[in-house]
């Protein structure tokens, strides 16, 4: 099984589940973007952002648009 899961795998959601009430949501949005990386040395790695992130208005984000760009993003 563990050779099977080797690779990288692209994401295709992130549902969050209440667990008192059942209810789901999308917590990363309706098409997020992502991948996971298993390693055949025992490593890990992913990175999933929100496909409607905001752009920065110039090249360094300001103080508030990077709150913005790290929250929306793990």
């Amino acid at each position: 099984m563990k050779d099977r899961l080797l690779g990288t795998w692209k994401l295709v959601s992130v549902v969050r589940e209440d667990l008192a009430s059942g209810e789901k949501t999308n917590s990363m949005g309706a098409d997020p973007l992502g991948f996971l990386t298993y390693t055949a040395d025992g490593r890990m790695i992913a990175l999933l952002a929100r496909s409607d992130r905001a752009r920065p208005a110039g090249a360094v984000p300001s103080p508030p648009e990077a709150v913005d760009l790290f929250g929306s993003m793990i």
